[in-house]
């Protein structure tokens, strides 16, 4: 049926039926960086709400496109393994979301749930650059 709504997947197994592998691959790949430079924009703003000393922002790396788990392509956004007197921002970043505990007393830090809030904007946001990009192999 013509109007038969169809997921992601469905689309792009019809569209490499048609285009052929490597022209998908080629448009996903880039879906998937643009929709990188945005996660890793917002990954900055996002961190500059509760700065202190900058490395947190100064830190974050976004990685390449990724095929390599059961073909489904993927784009790391985090931040880079810490060296030259840097300390690890994975684990302060960690306590940042979720909070914790000393001394049997809660901190929510400013950074609590700021990340969570940037994956559910990002999977809004996502889907939208998707649908943009894979246009182009329409034309």
């Amino acid at each position: 049926m013509a109007d038969e709504l169809l997921g992601l997947e469905e689309v792009l197994a019809t569209l490499e039926e048609k285009l052929g592998e490597d022209r998908v691959k080629v448009v996903v790949n880039k879906a998937l960086r643009k929709a990188g430079d945005e996660a890793e924009k917002g990954l900055t703003q996002m961190s500059h709400k509760f700065v202190r000393t900058g490395a947190t922002t100064k830190q974050i790396v976004k990685g390449n496109v990724s095929w390599a788990d059961y073909g489904i392509p993927r784009i790391k956004i985090g931040w880079r393994a810490a060296g030259g007197g840097e300390s690890p921002r994975w684990n302060i970043e960690h306590l940042n979301e979720f909070g914790y505990t000393r001394d049997g007393v809660s901190y929510s830090p400013r950074g609590f749930g700021q990340m969570q809030k940037l994956i559910d904007e990002q999977e809004i946001s996502y889907p939208k650059i998707a649908q943009e990009e894979l246009k182009e192999l329409l034309r």
